[in-house]
Parts: C-alpha cells; structure tokens; sequence
C-alpha cells in the first residue's frame, strides 16, 4: 500500500503551479473538465462515490469559467484543476493502466481536494438546485 499523506503532498508540489496556469485559462480549463469526464466514462464501474464528486467538479468548472458563478475562491478552483490534472494523467504515481489499482491514488487525491472545498462544492450545489 502507499503512503496517502506523501502521495498528496508530492501531487500538490508536481501539479499544483501546472493547476494555476490552467486557473487562467478559461479554454484549457474547460478542455480538462471535458477530458476529464471522457475518462469518468471510460471508467464507470470503477470509482463508486467518487464518481458524483468528480462530476461536480465538472460542473462546477464550466459555471465558473463560462461566468454563470462566481462564488467560490480562487484557490479552491485551483485545487479542483489540479485533482482533474492528477485524474486525467495515465503515468501518475500507480499508473492507471494496471486495473483497478490503478485508480486508487487517483481516488485519493480527488478525496482529499474535495475535504478541502467541501464548503464550496456545497455553496455550489445549492445554487445548482435553485437554477
């Protein structure tokens, strides 16, 4: 098994700067949440709850850079950016080819971004269901 805290703090420091240029890029930021969810489709049976998370990370992305909301910090879109980097890349730390393992590190940074902006993702959510 490996270790969850070192796996996200050497996630953080490899894509976090790549995250921050995507953050200001309103295109490459909506191609990634649209790649991204090319391979949520590739992988259906594979990613449980997590599933629904990254789906609204999805969501949440478009609002924001097609200026439908606003109402979430920077930062936090950064830390989504970068977990949809993480999610999208097959030569991480446990490469996606190697079946179902291959996802758990992916699994894992996707739930730690998401203890992070569980605030906002909610925030978000409720404006969701009122449009």
């Amino acid at each position: 098994m490996f270790d969850k805290s070192k796996l996200i703090e050497l996630a953080v420091k490899l894509y976090k700067k790549r995250a921050e240029k995507v953050s200001e890029d309103s295109k490459a930021a909506l191609e990634l949440a649209d790649k991204a969810e090319e391979k949520l489709e590739s992988k259906k049976s594979l990613l449980g709850e997590v599933r629904e998370e990254l789906k609204t990370f999805f969501r949440l992305l478009r609002s924001y850079y097609r200026g439908e909301y606003r109402d979430i910090d920077i930062k936090s879109i950064v830390l989504i950016i970068m977990a949809l980097i993480y999610f999208i890349m097959p030569l991480d730390f446990i490469f996606d080819y190697i079946p179902v393992s291959g996802l758990i590190d992916d699994v894992a940074i996707v739930l730690w971004v998401l203890s992070k902006v569980d605030s906002e993702v909610k925030k978000y959510r409720e404006w969701e269901s009122q449009c």
